[in-house]
């Protein structure tokens, strides 16, 4: 596991609601927009999580690599909430909770 490496995640269903959204609205026709969560998190804290919900104590290798990115959303994060679209500080352990609460 890239120990420096960051992920940005955002829910199947909310990449729905804002591109819908855009498109019933006609917002940056014609244009290419980045749909993202305002949120990056690192692998390491991902993982650590995810530990957490499975119960179960990750298996891996280390390595010093990886580097923290951004995806510019500012021509878009002004409709999320319209869409229906909520990013908090808790938003992926809401999104986890979603997909594993059967599991766990």
């Amino acid at each position: 596991m890239w120990l420096e490496g960051y992920r940005n995640l955002i829910d199947v269903e909310d990449v729905y609601k804002i591109c819908n959204y855009l498109m019933k609205n006609s917002i940056s026709c014609c244009e290419t927009l980045n749909v993202a969560s305002p949120f990056t998190y690192s692998v390491v804290s991902i993982v650590s999580i995810l530990e957490i919900y499975l119960n179960k104590k990750a298996i891996f290798v280390g390595v010093d690599r990886g580097k923290m990115y951004g995806i510019d959303v500012s021509s878009v994060s002004s409709y999320y909430e319209s869409s229906g679209v909520y990013f908090d500080k808790n938003y992926l352990e809401d999104i986890l909770k979603k997909y594993f609460s059967d599991c766990c």
